[in-house]
Parts: C-alpha cells; sequence; structure tokens
C-alpha cells in the first residue's frame, strides 16, 4: 500500500478489500471508507497515528495487503487511547462490532453521530 494522501476514502476501502470475502470485514471497511472520505483507514495506515498498532504490518513490509486486526481496534477503543470526536469513535466502534469482538452501544452511537454518519452505519450494518 502506498500513498493514501490522493485516493479517495471508498478507493482506499476497495485497495484494502482486495482478496476479502467475509461480508462483515466488507461492510464495516467500506463503512470506513465512506466515512469523512476514508478518515480511520487514513489513520489506521499512518505510522505516526496510534491506530496504526491495529494494521498488520509483517505483511504490507512483505508486500501484501494490509489487514485490520479488530481485536487490536476493540483495544484500542476499550483503552480510550484514541483521542478523535465522539462521532468519530462512534463509527470506528460500530466497524469493529460488526467485524471483530467490540461491544457496541447502540444508544451511544445514535447521540453522536449526525443524520449522514447515521446513514453510513445503516448501510454497513445492512451490508453486514
Amino acid at each position: 500500500m502506498t500513498t493514501t494522501a490522493h485516493t479517495s476514502g471508498p478507493e482506499l476501502a476497495d485497495r484494502l478489500l482486495q482478496d476479502v470475502g467475509n461480508e462483515s470485514v466488507i461492510a464495516a471497511v467500506k463503512l470506513l471508507g465512506a466515512h469523512r472520505d476514508g478518515f480511520w483507514l487514513r489513520e489506521l495506515l499512518d505510522p505516526a497515528s496510534p491506530a496504526h498498532a491495529a494494521v498488520n504490518a509483517v505483511d504490507v513490509l512483505e508486500g501484501g495487503q494490509p489487514w485490520i486486526d479488530w481485536h487490536i481496534v476493540d483495544e484500542l477503543l476499550e483503552s480510550r487511547k484514541l483521542k478523535q470526536s465522539s462521532s468519530e469513535l462512534a463509527v470506528l466502534a460500530v466497524a469493529a462490532s460488526i467485524a471483530g469482538p467490540h461491544r457496541v452501544n447502540l444508544a451511544r452511537v445514535l447521540r453522536a453521530v449526525d443524520e449522514d454518519e447515521l446513514s453510513l452505519v445503516v448501510t454497513a450494518l445492512t451490508e453486514a
């Protein structure tokens, strides 16, 4: 995976989803790609970001596709080490609950997201 600066969020999601067959993972990654033009995908792929801990970097160094370790995303959300806005964290939490072990409080998500983000969340839940 090379630079993400000029790649749209949905294009970045498509790149990460090459050869992925799991519908839940597909829905979660597409949610992250659609949300704020790939905000979380860019954070996950940025080595300077605390969220980068959730990406399997060994695969990337060996020329393979990076993949998201949803268990680590769950740990990051539970540890409260991520300092993004409540709506950004809510979207990541929903993605982590769709593709991984994270338990999400839907009432908290509904209070945190705006109408557009809610639409993305509903789409992801439907696709999963």
